[in-house]
């Protein structure tokens, strides 16, 4: 997710779906409940899409993984 939103975005959202899903692997790893390495099938196989887009003179970023909508976040361009 960090990859695909660097690629569309330029950089990483902060606050965004792929820094809290990186602070919850990062706790996730740190009492055991997962290793460094583990993915789950979906995040392997479908792969993460990221959209941004413009609506009168909002943006709105788009981020999806199998199909569900993780987040739009919309901002007024200055």
């Amino acid at each position: 997710m960090q990859a695909a939103e660097n690629m569309v975005l330029g950089q990483i959202q902060k606050g965004g779906p792929a820094a809290v899903k990186q602070i919850a692997a990062s706790v996730n790893e740190r009492v055991g409940a997962a290793g460094h390495r583990e993915a789950t099938d979906i995040a392997r196989n479908e792969g993460i899409t990221v959209q941004e887009t413009q609506v009168g003179g909002t943006r709105v970023i788009t981020e999806e993984v199998d199909g569900l909508v993780n987040l739009i976040c919309s901002s007024y361009f200055f």
